[in-house]
C-alpha cells in the first residue's frame, strides 16, 4: 500500500489529493500536510481548497475549472475515500506568460518600426500603408498562432485529466475485484458476503422491512474439495 499511494502522487502534470470522508488528508503533494489529523490537525481541506472544500466533501463527484475530485471506495477500512487531480497551473500559467511576453515584444517592435518608416516613407502614403498593413497582418497571424497554442495546450490537459481519471478508475475496479473475489473459484469471498449483508441490513432498518437469509448446505463437500 505504501508503494501504491507514492505511485499515485507522482506525476508531472497533477497535483494528486487523497482525503477520508471528514476532509482529512491522506496523501498531499506537500509531504509535510499528509497525515493531517494524526501528525498535524491545524491543517485542512478549506486552506487548500477554500469554499469548493464543502463541494468535495458533500456530493460524489465535484467538478471545477481548478480540479476534479471523486469518491473512490476503501480498500483498507470501511470509510468513503476521496480522490482530488488539479492540474499544475504554474506551468501553464509559465506558458501562457512566456507566450504573452513573445506578443508583446513583436507589438512593440512592430510599434517602434512604425515611426521611423511613417518618416521616412511620409511622402509615400500608398508604400506606408501597405507596410503597415503587412505588419499588422504579421502581428494578426503571430497572435493567432498563439492563441492556437493555448488552444491545444488547454485540450491535451483535459485529455491528460481524463486518461489519468480513467486509469484511476480502472485500478481501484481491479483493487476491489482482488479484494472481494476468491481467485480459485471466482465466486464472492467471506469479505464480500459481510459487506454486502450489512448493506442489506440497513437498507432492511432504514425501509423497516423483513430480510430473509437462506442457508444452502453441501452434502458431501469433503469430496468436491478432495
Amino acid at each position: 500500500m505504501e508503494d501504491f499511494l507514492k505511485q499515485l502522487i507522482i506525476s508531472p502534470n497533477f497535483d494528486v489529493y487523497l482525503i477520508d470522508k471528514n476532509g482529512h488528508f491522506i496523501i498531499h503533494p506537500d509531504s509535510n500536510k499528509a497525515w493531517n489529523h494524526f501528525l498535524n490537525g491545524e491543517h485542512n481541506l478549506e486552506d487548500d481548497f477554500g469554499l469548493d472544500a464543502a463541494c468535495i466533501l458533500n456530493n460524489i463527484e465535484c467538478r471545477t475549472d481548478r480540479f476534479y475530485a471523486k469518491n473512490i471506495s476503501s480498500i483498507i477500512s470501511e470509510d468513503i475515500l476521496k480522490l482530488i487531480i488539479q492540474p499544475k497551473m504554474y506551468k501553464q500559467r509559465q506558458q501562457i506568460h512566456d507566450q504573452f511576453m513573445d506578443m508583446l515584444f513583436i507589438y512593440f517592435a512592430v510599434l517602434a518600426l512604425s515611426f521611423p518608416i511613417a518618416y521616412l516613407f511620409s511622402i509615400t502614403p500608398a508604400r506606408l500603408k501597405r507596410e503597415v498593413d503587412q505588419a499588422n497582418k504579421v502581428l494578426e497571424n503571430k497572435i493567432e498562432e498563439k492563441i492556437n497554442e493555448l488552444k491545444n495546450i488547454n485540450k491535451s490537459l483535459e485529455k491528460k485529466v481524463l486518461q489519468r481519471t480513467k486509469e484511476l478508475e480502472e485500478a481501484n475496479t481491479k483493487l476491489y475485484k482482488q479484494a472481494t473475489i476468491d481467485f480459485l473459484t471466482q465466486i464472492p469471498n467471506r469479505r464480500y458476503f459481510l459487506e454486502m449483508s450489512d448493506r442489506y441490513l440497513q437498507v432492511s432498518h432504514r425501509k423497516r422491512q423483513p430480510l430473509s437469509i437462506i442457508l444452502f448446505d453441501i452434502d458431501f463437500f469433503k469430496k468436491v474439495n478432495e
